[in-house]
């Protein structure tokens, strides 16, 4: 019950922000992002081939190198081509497609109209990056890429 109450409590505005109640929110926050901070992390090891004990010049420095120190520690360079092909492949499908805007109402066929001859889904995909808001907005009118 108590919690609850704690939960409904009134704020007052003051001048000096509560530094306390701030700090606490922070380290929730991160507390409530580890687990992703974690598995991103571990993602960029396992993409730039970096893994505990790793030697710097190609060889197992550490005494306990399994199989022996000295071994051969290259990387194989599996995942980042991987990766490269899939974003050269999703990039190639973006400045060869051709974007339509199909109007949901007839009040949007004016809007559907402009964003269709707004140029090639490359240009059409820098400007939308620029302005995030831009997919948002459309969609609030009806319209659907």
């Amino acid at each position: 019950m108590a919690e609850v109450e704690k939960e409904n409590e009134l704020y007052e505005y003051s001048e000096e922000p509560d530094i306390d109640f701030l700090k606490g929110d922070l380290e929730r926050c991160r507390k409530n992002l580890s687990y992703y901070m974690d598995k991103q992390e571990e993602a960029r090891d396992v993409r730039r081939n970096n893994w505990p004990g790793k030697g710097r010049h190609g060889i197992k420095e550490a005494p306990d190198s399994f199989p022996w120190q000295g071994a051969s520690d290259l990387e194989p360079n599996l995942i980042n081509p991987l990766i490269d092909g899939d974003v050269s492949l999703l990039k190639s499908s973006l400045t060869k497609g051709n974007i339509v805007a199909a109007p949901v109402e007839s009040s949007d066929i004016a809007s559907s109209s402009i964003v269709t001859n707004f140029g090639s889904p490359a240009a059409m995909f820098d400007n939308f990056v620029a302005t995030p808001l831009a997919f948002l907005n459309l969609s609030r009118s009806g319209i659907s890429l």
